[in-house]
């Protein structure tokens, strides 16, 4: 089976900078991720996620589960966001909460495939 990586921030870690350099150009891995300011027009799949995540109901669980198997058959693949981890709830209209509840909502979604978190983090005095 192939292997999902999750890139989930921290903010000021580069992120941007991974998303738009780094994270298209690996070689052997689908990146699904944010390749501009905003949240929509990044593809299907990485709007499924977030959305579902950010507390959308306009995505149910297991329509979001299905297309992660859909694209698993593809090949391993990376979805990358760091407001994952922000407790800012105001993020395109959603009402999605403290970022506890984002984290547990990607883990009901990953729960069951082969997975990898990546978390990138810095020194705060940097």
């Amino acid at each position: 089976m192939s292997e999902i990586l999750i890139h989930i921030g921290l903010h000021k870690t580069a992120t941007t900078s991974l998303q738009k350099s780094v994270f298209p150009n690996l070689e052997g891995i689908l990146y699904h991720g944010r390749q501009s300011g905003s949240f929509v027009g990044n593809g299907d799949l990485y709007e499924k996620v977030c959305g579902f995540c950010f507390g959308s109901k306009k995505y149910t669980l297991n329509e979001v589960r299905d297309s992660i198997s859909s694209e698993l058959t593809k090949g391993r693949f990376l979805i990358s966001d760091e407001w994952l981890t922000s407790d800012y709830d105001g993020l395109f209209g959603y009402k999605s909460g403290r970022w506890q509840k984002k984290i547990e909502r990607l883990s009901s979604l990953i729960n069951g495939f082969e997975h990898k978190i990546l978390l990138t983090i810095r020194e705060p005095l940097e």
